[in-house]
């Protein structure tokens, strides 16, 4: 009931015309293009005519048991005969020249259905095919999403090459797990919070400028071990988010997604908390290093579920009188032992299981919090590290300083190296202020207030960041 014939210039298929008990028949790469002797072969549920030269699918209008029928690269163009094939659940058809699916309209068991390298535009005629989990077009000429929008059903969805701008008709399809959109001519992205099974996703060469805020909020938390190394005889994983997102080739990439230290606290709150914000949310789990320079942290890494936009919230304590600087450690590790240097635009794959092109995690601006111990009551003198207070305002570029006091009868202030010395002289209240220049006339200004005994006791420290010109 089987029959194998692949790779043997076949070209007349006569002597099958009589195997009408042939079940599965293979026939790829021949030199086949009359199809007439197996009009007969009505039991026949698998056909395929891989890379011949067939051009009629006449003769196969009446295999009615036919559920598994492939066709790629021939040159077939009306798919007609196919009309009435509804046992049909996989069609391949890649590397043809088909651009009319109406034939296809009706046949409502297709589960899965390939048509890449042909010249369709119109998808209309699939608008009703529910059954299908899998759809390939590739390389054609679509700009229409909107006849996939009842599709629910689609899990893996490759539209690779076209002319697609508008993503909005995708949002309905909930079932999605792989999603293949690269080359076509995307500008902007809805959140992907619609799509709450992706995995996978690829936007590479579009015309994406910028991620919009938002767009990985509530993406997959499913978890999975994704590959298995018989080396050290462990999974790599398990994975939770998007396993792969390519981005590189758009005009914004690398896209910088940005691990944002914040205060998670009202003002004035004791002790102060403090989590990490990334304003497009991550798209797989990460644990974030952290560091308190001038504090200690309860933790020491946040850790950020995939689809959300922000760590959960832990306590910051001053080590002293003074500032506390938090700042990201660094890129985040990535979760369950997978051991890769880090997820940058160079990497096209990682340790054969990740995937991130076009897409870089970089540390935020530090989070300075003043006032954690307030410059009241001070009766000696108190010293600031200044290359914690202003060490990631400009990089590694050194910084020149500018102190100023504003009655040295109340506090004096002077410079010793990179700390600030403040001393108190006599009572009352003074505001210091310290300015940061760097050589190209940028700067950075920190103020604050303090209260030597027998005076009113005023505010703790406040500060702005200033442009220079």
């Amino acid at each position: 009931t089987t029959l194998w014939l692949r790779d043997n210039a076949i070209s007349d298929l006569s002597p099958l015309a009589g195997l009408a008990s042939l079940t599965t028949l293979s026939l790829n790469s021949n030199a086949i293009s009359d199809l007439a002797p197996l009009a007969g072969l009505g039991s026949l549920t698998t056909l395929s005519l891989i890379d011949n030269a067939v051009s009629d699918l006449s003769p196969l209008a009446g295999l009615g048991s036919l559920t598994t029928l492939s066709l790629d690269h021939n040159a077939i163009s009306d798919l007609s005969p196919l009309g009435d094939l509804s046992s049909l659940t996989t069609l391949s058809l890649g590397n043809n020249a088909v651009s009319d699916l109406s034939p296809l309209a009706g046949l409502g068991s297709l589960t899965t259905l390939s048509l890449d390298h042909n010249a369709v535009s119109d998808l209309s005629p699939l608008g009703d095919l529910g059954s299908l989990t899998t759809l390939s077009l590739d390389d054609n000429a679509i700009s229409d999403l909107a006849p996939l929008t009842g599709l629910e059903s689609l899990t893996t969805l490759h539209l690779r090459r076209n002319k697609i701008s508008v993503l909005a008709p995708l949002a309905g399809l909930t079932s999605l797990s792989g999603l293949q959109l690269s080359e076509n001519e995307i500008g902007e992205l809805p959140p992907l919070g619609a799509l709450p099974q992706l995995r996978s996703l690829h936007l590479s060469n579009n015309r994406l400028e910028t991620l919009p805020h938002d767009l990985f909020v509530d993406v997959s938390t499913e978890s999975r071990a994704v590959a298995f190394d018989f080396f050290s005889d462990r999974y790599y994983g398990p994975i939770r988010g998007l396993l792969s997102l390519t981005l590189q080739g758009n005009p914004g990439a690398p896209f910088r997604v940005v691990l944002e230290p914040v205060l998670a606290s009202a003002a004035g709150e004791r002790p102060a908390q403090v989590a990490v914000r990334v304003a497009e949310g991550v798209p797989l789990a990460l644990n974030i290093p952290l560091e308190a320079v001038g504090g200690n942290l309860a933790l020491g890494t946040a850790a950020m579920a995939p689809g959300t936009l922000s760590s959960a919230a832990q306590a910051v304590w001053p080590a002293g009188r003074g500032t506390v600087v938090v700042r990201t450690g660094g890129v985040p590790s990535l979760p369950g032992g997978i051991e890769c240097a880090d997820l940058i635009d160079e990497h096209e794959s990682c340790d054969g299981v990740l995937n991130y092109t076009g897409i870089r995690f970089e540390s935020g601006q530090p989070l300075v919090l003043h006032g954690l111990s307030e410059y009241s009551d001070l009766e000696e003198p108190a010293d600031i590290d200044l290359a914690a207070v202003f060490g990631e305002f400009d990089g590694s570029a050194a910084l020149t300083f500018t102190i100023r006091s504003s009655d040295p009868a109340v506090a004096a202030a002077e410079q010793i190296g990179t700390v600030l010395r403040i001393l108190p002289v006599g009572p009352g209240t003074a505001t210091i202020t310290v300015m940061a220049t760097t050589a190209d006339g940028r700067t950075a200004t920190r103020t604050f207030d303090v209260t030597v005994p027998g005076a009113p006791r005023l505010r703790g420290w406040r500060w702005k960041l200033l442009d220079g010109p």
